[in-house]
């Protein structure tokens, strides 16, 4: 039985685990919202979200939704995306994400991922 440890709402590590489902949607939104090249593990893991060039600078939402659907199919214990939006604020450098995701044992799971974080609950 795979598992993982738990993390709070700051994205701390909790005491306690998460199995299946939490565990799958805990993986993918730490995925979604690590910065390009902050883990010292693989500085290639993350999206490019702050600087010069990052994703929050631009107001191209395909090229952001694209990098985010990649990385959501990339997300181990996803099959597919059933359904997705998101919104860009420029001007506060925001994004907005609301997806349904399908997981690997056939459970469909909303996922809103906010500047505050990343909630989901079942379909």
């Amino acid at each position: 039985m795979a598992f993982d440890f738990a993390l709070d709402t700051r994205r701390d590590m909790a005491a306690s685990f998460v199995t299946g489902a939490q565990e799958t949607m805990q993986r993918l939104a730490t995925r979604l919202q690590r910065e390009l090249g902050e883990w010292f593990l693989d500085e290639t893991a993350g999206l490019p979200w702050l600087g010069v060039n990052g994703l929050l600078g631009t107001k191209d939402t395909r090229a952001i939704d694209l990098l985010i659907r990649r990385e959501t199919l990339g997300t181990e214990g996803v099959s597919r995306i059933l359904k997705y939006s998101s919104l860009l604020n420029p001007t506060d450098r925001q994004y907005t994400i609301h997806m349904q995701v399908l997981l690997a044992g056939g459970e469909p799971v909303n996922l809103t991922l906010t500047e505050e974080g990343a909630k989901w609950h079942t379909a």
